[in-house]
């Protein structure tokens, strides 16, 4: 109490200029406190909002790689090349990235509503042509009997008639099968077409491929 009452007794014997010195000192340094915070806090929001930036434009550059993919339009199509698609994508929105059928396509061998892959190759034939419509990445209309072996992705009505039990309507029950509901992943697949049960599968199945 002693040192509150000597400080109280000096103060009260200063003049009011001393006193006015005095709280303005005070002041000033108050206000340096407040704005070292004040640029503290700027700086850390700063570098969040950098960061956060940046995180974002990285996962927009991963999702982008993840989902463009590059496919090959060929044939009775008016602006037949390579075009960029998105995962997805159907071949419809395909063809019409290349301007859209020519008036010589035949439409009826074209599954509008098959999904694209990576590096698939789309021959779209012309009419009274024979050719597969979508090939899957790494696959040609000629490996489909390369070798004695039939591509039933991508494989005419002729072509599949090759194989044993297999006449005209199955053929075509196959190739139906394929527009609706896509390439087959597997060899076992083909069970799934009407007409195709496990003994005439297992009377060819040697000689077929999915690619």
């Amino acid at each position: 109490m002693a040192f509150f009452d000597e400080w109280k007794e000096k103060w009260e014997s200063w003049s009011l200029s001393a006193k006015a010195a005095v709280i303005g000192g005070i002041l000033l340094i108050l206000v340096g406190v407040g704005g070292l915070f004040s640029k503290k806090e700027e700086s850390v929001e700063g570098t969040t909002v950098v960061e956060t930036t940046m995180l974002a434009e990285k996962t927009e550059v991963s999702t982008t790689q993840e989902t463009v993919i590059f496919v090959d339009i060929k044939g009775a199509v008016k602006n037949p090349g390579v075009y960029q698609m998105k995962v997805g994508d159907r071949v419809k929105d395909a063809l019409d990235a290349a301007g859209g059928l020519t008036a010589e396509a035949d439409s009826q061998k074209v599954n509008l509503a098959q999904r694209v892959e990576d590096q698939m190759v789309i021959v779209v034939p012309k009419v009274g042509e024979e050719g597969a419509a979508a090939i899957p990445a790494g696959a040609t209309s000629k490996e489909a009997t390369k070798e004695g072996k039939v591509n039933i992705n991508t494989a005419t009505v002729e072509e599949l008639k090759t194989l044993k039990g297999v006449g005209e309507k199955k053929a075509e029950a196959i190739i139906e099968y394929r527009k609706k509901n896509g390439s087959f992943k597997t060899k076992e697949d083909l069970m799934k077409v009407r007409g195709i049960g496990k003994k005439l599968f297992d009377s060819f199945q040697e000689r077929i491929v999915t690619q």
